[in-house]
């Protein structure tokens, strides 16, 4: 990601393809979801690298808008 928004929502696409019926079916299995989420390992800047690795101000004090608080989980049934 180059750029992250204030708040973060997801969409899990829990189906997998049964090849036997040929239809989608729904995953059950248990799922957990974190307490927080930090997203800096996956910016842009830290996959593909800038100024040779060297870490700027900016980019440290950026750093807190990675990290992502949990506040509500949708369980459809």
């Amino acid at each position: 990601f180059r750029s992250l928004p204030q708040i973060l929502c997801f969409n899990t696409m829990r189906y997998t393809f049964n090849m036997i019926t040929m239809l989608k079916e729904k995953v059950n299995t248990h799922f957990s979801f974190p307490l927080t989420l930090d997203m800096s390992g996956y910016m842009e800047h830290t996959i593909i690298g800038e100024n040779n690795g060297v870490r700027n101000e900016n980019e440290i004090k950026e750093h807190s808008s990675f990290v992502y608080d949990l506040i509500g989980v949708t369980v459809h049934t």
